[in-house]
């Protein structure tokens, strides 16, 4: 006796994708590169001199976009933005969105730490070219925090908090991009200390 279960394996196969994918754009979800980049890290281990750079990215004004056109012209920027965001990586790369107008990108097997700004210039490059959507020519910019490491320094939650941090400190400058140094966390967590200091200060009248 058999029983043909095609359609029940496609149906899984896609409830698997659906479940490690952004479903507006088909990327990786935050899940499916947390995973790719653990074992990315874990490669370095075994490749003496190899690098993996994460590329943290969020889009400048996107609410404005939103807030003024709509959601749906803002669904279909981030759509034709992450087909250029491709454009720019090589295929083994991997481009995840992480939500909102977050994207971030895995670079394995790089040899060159200046590799990383070059890929970033060609982001930042892309993304100025006008976006044409309902009628409309629109102008975006990017801002790009990169952080570089291996297993021996670094795990996969460390390179993604460094290269998120760096990417805030462009957004304080305006766009473009930064690689991370140690100076950027230290600098965020002495604020968050003082603005928790004078919070308490206010509650208890001590100012």
């Amino acid at each position: 006796i058999t029983t043909d279960i095609t359609e029940r394996k496609t149906l899984e196969e896609e409830l698997r994708r659906r479940a490690s994918h952004d479903r507006l754009t088909g990327l990786p979800n935050r899940e499916l590169f947390m995973d790719r980049l653990r074992h990315a890290l874990e490669r370095t281990r075994r490749r003496r001199g190899r690098t993996v750079v994460v590329l943290f990215m969020d889009l400048d004004g996107f609410k404005v976009i939103n807030d003024s056109l709509g959601h749906e012209v803002g669904d279909l920027l981030l759509v034709i933005v992450s087909q250029r965001l491709r454009r720019c990586l090589r295929p083994e790369d991997t481009l995840a969105r992480f939500g909102g107008d977050e994207f971030v990108a895995l670079l394995e097997e790089v040899e060159d730490p200046n590799e990383a700004a070059r890929v970033a210039e060609r982001i930042t490059h892309e993304l100025r070219k006008p976006f044409l959507l309902e009628g409309r020519e629109l102008f975006v910019s990017i801002s790009i925090g990169i952080a570089l490491g291996n297993a021996r320094q670094k795990t996969s939650e460390d390179l993604l908090r460094d290269a998120d941090t760096a990417m805030y400190w462009v957004k304080e400058g305006g766009s473009g991009y930064r690689v991370f140094d140690p100076a950027m966390y230290e600098r965020a967590v002495t604020r968050l200390d003082l603005a928790n200091d004078l919070r308490r200060a206010v509650e208890v009248d001590e100012l």
